[in-house]
């Protein structure tokens, strides 16, 4: 009997150690974290494909890709952190203004300086809210591309960029792990200006007169919901 109270003494001081030493925030610290989970653009507005303006068939629509982060942030006090962060998100081109094969690949990879409000309390729980604004480099990789035009069929590969303007808001909850150690699950909402992306490198092939080679879409909107490992210093 003395034996067991003795090794269920010993569990209770285990737990209550590790109930107190958990990563809940502390006032000038700094933190790493790392993020991966999936990415859903919304529908957006073609207006004009390598010179010709696109009609009411003109969206381009994504299929489900993948979205990963990489951030530093600084806890100015418990409750609120400041911090800068790189993300992908890559997404598959569905559907584009009306052409008739397509593979293609959009990648928007935004660069961002976060605030966030965040919630220490007495449990392994935290939730957090927060907002970023800066810029998001877009990338559209086209392996093929065939469209009608008025003359004639048009075919086109390579690729086009531009860098806009881009916030984004997000919102979560991490559980801790230990002192130094957290895993949480973020929802993200992204938005970034409308970009106007010029063929960096590529082929164009069409039989008639030269045609601008300038794909103009309209503002780029995603959700994103990703597993986050942080690690406090």
């Amino acid at each position: 009997m003395k034996k067991q109270c003795m090794v269920l003494g010993a569990i209770l001081c285990i737990a209550a150690i590790s109930i107190q030493a958990h990563a809940q925030p502390k006032a000038n610290t700094w933190y790493g974290k790392a993020d991966l989970g999936g990415s859903w653009m919304e529908d957006t507005e073609v207006k004009a494909i390598f010179g010709d303006e696109i009609g009411d068939d003109g969206d381009m629509e994504f299929d489900p890709g993948v979205r990963f982060g990489l951030g530093a942030g600084y806890n100015v006090t418990e409750w609120f952190a400041a911090e800068f962060e790189l993300g992908m998100n890559w997404n598959e081109v569905d559907k584009m203004g009306g052409a008739r094969s397509l593979d293609a690949y959009w990648v928007n990879v935004p660069f961002l300086l976060n605030a966030k409000l965040q919630w220490p309390n007495a449990t392994r729980l935290r939730p957090y809210i927060g907002a970023g604004i800066g810029g998001a480099s877009s990338v559209l990789d086209i392996d093929h591309l065939t469209y009608e035009t008025t003359e004639a069929d048009v075919f086109i590969s390579g690729s086009a960029s531009d860098v806009t303007f881009a916030w984004q808001g997000f919102a979560g909850v991490t559980f801790d792990i230990n002192e130094y150690m957290s895993l949480g699950v973020e929802y993200r909402y992204q938005w970034t200006e409308s970009p106007d992306l010029d063929m960096d490198w590529g082929s164009y092939y069409y039989w008639g007169p030269w045609r601008d080679d300038r794909l103009e879409v309209d503002d780029i909107q995603s959700h994103s919901i990703s597993l986050v490992f942080t690690y406090q210093f």
